[in-house]
């Protein structure tokens, strides 16, 4: 019955919606209660310190179980008593509690709702929250976040990493998250594949994409330091929106993996090679040579921060290659060019080597310092 079950739901995954397959799998998982969570109520509560258990045990047992409501009502309750007998010394912190990831669940907002008062406690000590693929949780769990954050109760200064990719998050959402991000310093916000539009949706739009939509806000994250906004359809004339907010913050880190930019895009981002550290353009098919010219007469400059620069499946050949070796040795900054090596070989295995051998001295340089 319950391998019948569960082919059912592998087969529902690929034609129908999430609504619909979180609900089956909500179904699924209260016939089979989840084992892994068993497992980690036992330890929360009992157990003084984490031995003989695997990789995946200690690192993510919660990720991808079919979580509930009423999985997540218990566990903020066994996090309460973790939390306690933390803080009297009967028990170590366990990785899965510092690093608390719930990607791909089935939980809503009244479920995370639980876990947040949990985080409120004195003696909380995770850093980082992973939500991601949870599709049934959207804005109150965004405030609820903000309110945690910016909030001087419990421990939560320890909490500096948010990761909400693949929710139903709004503008609004999103907002009131850059506006706690203003409040004290974080490392990292992720709202990877938040905006995945169906194939009628392309067609006949009824929905903004809410990740371009909260640039304007996003001025507000001014003690934020990585944004990652990877596989969210961002198109060029979004771009001069978004440089002009960060160029108002703290941020030294944005990912803009596989979205949709082409060289006018890449040409509005110019100023923040003044700005970023880390700048991540992957997967951008339509940057092209062009775009990777542009990119590197701005890197000929002497005020340029960039120091990683990825432009993996970009569509660059041999020309825009080689734009990139002739900035050397002018640049000091730039220690990590990652050009493809998928492109059909359109770039030859000597520049490639040659770039990697230019940026060396930049290398030893920071590290004199």
């Amino acid at each position: 019955m319950v391998y019948v079950i569960g082919l059912s739901l592998v087969m529902a995954g690929a034609i129908l919606p999430a609504t619909t397959t979180n609900w089956m799998a909500s179904a699924y998982h209260s016939i089979r209660p989840c084992r892994a969570m068993e497992q980690v109520l036992h330890q929360l509560e009992h157990e003084s310190k984490l031995t003989g258990i695997s990789y995946q045990q200690e690192s993510r047992p919660l990720q991808a179980q079919g979580l509930s409501n009423g999985y997540l009502k218990r566990l903020a309750r066994a996090l309460e008593t973790h939390f306690e007998r933390f803080s009297r010394n009967e028990s170590e912190q366990f990785k899965y509690i510092q690093d608390l990831n719930l990607i791909a669940n089935i939980f809503d907002d009244r479920g995370v709702k639980h876990v947040l008062a949990a985080l409120e406690h004195p003696h909380a000590y995770t850093t980082s929250l992973l939500l991601g693929r949870n599709t049934l949780i959207g804005d109150e769990t965004a405030l609820g976040l903000a309110n945690l954050v910016a909030s001087g109760g419990g421990n939560n200064q320890n909490l500096t990493w948010l990761a909400l990719g693949g929710t139903a998050i709004t503008r609004n959402g999103i907002g009131s998250l850059y506006k706690a991000l203003g409040t004290r310093p974080f490392s990292l916000l992720g709202f990877d594949y938040t905006y995945r539009p169906s194939w009628s949706q392309r067609i006949l739009p009824l929905r903004t994409n809410p990740i371009a939509d909260s640039f304007p806000q996003l001025h507000q994250a001014s003690l934020l330091k990585e944004l990652s906004l990877t596989g969210n359809r961002l198109e060029d004339e979004e771009m001069l929106e978004l440089t002009k907010s960060i160029l108002q913050t703290n941020i030294t880190m944005l990912g803009l993996t596989n979205n949709r930019l082409s060289p006018r895009g890449i040409r509005d981002l110019l100023p923040l090679t003044k700005h970023l550290q880390k700048l991540e353009l992957s997967m951008n098919r339509g940057i092209g040579d062009e775009g990777a010219i542009l990119l590197a007469n701005a890197l000929k400059s002497n005020d340029t921060t960039i120091e990683t620069l990825t432009l993996v499946e970009c569509d660059i050949t041999q020309t825009g290659a080689d734009a990139f070796r002739s900035i050397f040795p002018e640049n000091t900054k730039l220690k990590h060019l990652l050009l493809s090596h998928k492109d059909n070989g359109r770039i030859r295995a000597e520049t490639l080597q040659s770039i990697k051998e230019a940026t060396a001295p930049n290398w030893d340089r920071s590290k004199r310092h």
